[in-house]
């Protein structure tokens, strides 16, 4: 699992999708070409005889017209031209005259073949990766066939006897019939035709796109961010409580990760091996008349509905594209809890982080699948809470029987402002693991680790005061106003944990850098010469 499946990917994508039947593509491919020369064709192509002006007049064109058809048929076609105008803005390949077209034909066929959904933007992005994909490997085994973002256009779809021989003689990665195979995968990957909204063994694309079936009725997408909550109150339910306490509904970042199945918040090859396993979990022969299907819609309080629908013994490609989503999370738990606002939170989940392991990922989502956490610590375990300043001893901040040496003049060694209660530097940090303590435990550890060697430097700083102030006592002079009981306290973890963004107290705490005159750690502010602890 997580290997990517080479230059027969797509053949392995149209086993599992059941794009057509085994060792048949040729029909699969005459069909495409027939619905397509159906469906786009120029009405005064197919005219055999006279039109008749007065029942097929262009300037009188009615519904049920050969002229009304097309002209709703070019509104659509302008519609998704302008879509792939803009898509993969820089990729050559996909700007290619070429390709441009077929994903053009191949989506306005599409469209027009279902038109209870019909075209919807972020169904390009689905078809030009599964376009991609089998141009790739056509070529690998194709070399002399249609060299794809290279040419002015794509191959033509004649009906002569030598067209119907080269089709049906076609080996199965045929590089002239790209459009042909990618229709057909695509169109099992969206899985309109089935209506029955409640396999969730077979993956349907479609019920993302889908208005409510009815009033009081949620749509197939929200039902899925349902879903996905659902999940992960059951896998996490801290971050669940988080994300409801700060205000996140799924659907603000969830839209965009189930409609394009995570296309954009990857790198195309990390995508791919995403796609893989999707498509690997698919059951082309579920049945939806199977009473131990599950209904994928709910209604108006959907949530109980929502938790007792979810079949972790059997989960299928839809509940995988659903748990998958859930891992995502996990992966920024520690961003996410260390964020208390709405806007700062939100464009987290908006901008996800580079992932150097999405093989990784896919494994975790397998196992959320089913319900459980694996065993590798990717939801850290609670800590215990940090001891608060209040419960320090000023004179044992270490909690041991090694105490600081008594004062000789406690007065003149406290800064203005500064009681003995306060516990030196070592107290205040503890207030501040307090404040980490909810970001999770990477993120405190960090943390620890930030303060601990922020402590060290402090503890240099003051040896070297001391020093001085002793020499300076020994000439007659003072050092009034300086505090040398700074408690060095324990580090937690290593300084190689990930960073703490958002947690109140750490701004500018990176590798202790930006700690000048250690702003935000009262008790040692107006060191001279600790600025920054450099």
């Amino acid at each position: 699992p997580g290997k990517t499946m080479g230059a027969r990917r797509t053949e392995r994508w149209a086993a599992s999708l059941g794009a057509w039947r085994p060792g048949d593509v040729a029909a699969a491919r005459r069909l495409y070409q027939d619905i397509r020369r159906a469906r786009t064709e120029d009405p005064r192509s197919r005219a055999t005889a006279p039109a008749d002006v007065s029942s097929d007049n262009p300037l009188q064109a009615t519904e049920d017209s050969g002229w009304g058809e097309y002209f709703r048929t070019a509104e659509v076609r302008d519609t998704i031209a302008l879509d792939l105008e803009r898509l993969h803005p820089g990729d050559e390949f996909y700007s290619a005259p070429d390709v441009q077209q077929a994903l053009l034909n191949l989506l306005l066929v599409w469209s027009l073949e279902n038109p209870r959904l019909g075209y919807r933007q972020g169904m390009h992005e689905l078809a030009s990766l599964v376009f991609s994909q089998r141009a790739k490997d056509a070529v690998s085994r194709d070399p002399g066939g249609h060299r794809w973002g290279h040419s002015p256009a794509a191959p033509s779809m004649g009906a002569t006897a030598d067209d119907v021989a080269g089709l049906e003689n076609a080996p199965e990665l045929s590089a002239s019939h790209v459009e042909h195979d990618a229709y057909a995968m695509f169109a099992a990957l969206m899985g309109a035709d089935r209506d029955d909204g409640r396999a969730l063994r077979r993956v349907r694309m479609a019920s993302f796109f889908e208005d409510p079936p009815g009033k009081g009725v949620k749509s197939g997408v929200q039902t899925a961010c349902d879903r996905v909550y659902a999940r992960l109150e059951k896998i996490d339910p801290a971050l669940r409580r988080h994300l409801d306490e700060v205000g996140i509904e799924p659907q603000l970042f969830l839209l965009r990760w189930l409609r394009v199945l995570f296309s954009r918040e990857f790198h195309l090859h990390d995508a791919m091996v995403i796609w893989d396993a999707v498509i690997a979990t698919n059951d082309p022969n579920d049945d939806p008349n199977d009473e131990a299907m599950r209904p994928l819609s709910g209604g108006d309080e959907p949530s109980s509905q929502t938790l007792d629908s979810i079949d972790y013994a059997n989960p299928g490609a839809m509940d995988f594209i659903e748990s998958f989503a859930v891992a995502m999370l996990l992966f920024v738990r520690s961003d996410v809890l260390a964020l208390d606002d709405f806007g700062s939170c939100l464009r987290r989940l908006q901008k996800f982080p580079p992932c150097e392991d999405v093989a990784a990922l896919v494994d975790r989502a397998r196992t959320a699948s089913f319900g459980k956490v694996d065993a590798d610590g990717w939801i850290p375990k609670p800590h215990p809470a940090p001891v608060s300043s209040a419960a320090v001893d000023p004179e044992n901040p270490l909690g041991d029987d090694r105490r600081q040496p008594a004062a000789a003049d406690s007065r003149d060694r406290q800064l203005p402002g500064h009681s003995p209660t306060a516990g030196g530097l070592g107290s205040r940090a503890n207030d501040f693991l307090a404040k980490a303590s909810t970001a999770g435990g990477a993120a405190r550890d960090r943390a620890s680790a930030l303060i601990g060697r922020a402590k060290v430097r402090a503890a240099d700083v003051m040896g070297k005061l001391k020093s001085d102030g002793d020499d300076a006592r020994g000439n007659g002079t003072s050092n009034a106003g300086v505090r040398f009981d700074v408690g060095l306290g324990e580090p937690f973890g290593s300084s190689a944990q990930p960073e703490l963004p958002g947690v109140e107290g750490s701004k500018g705490l990176e590798g202790s850098k930006g700690l000048e005159g250690s702003k935000g750690l009262e008790g040692s502010k107006g060191f001279e010469g600790s600025k920054g602890f450099e």
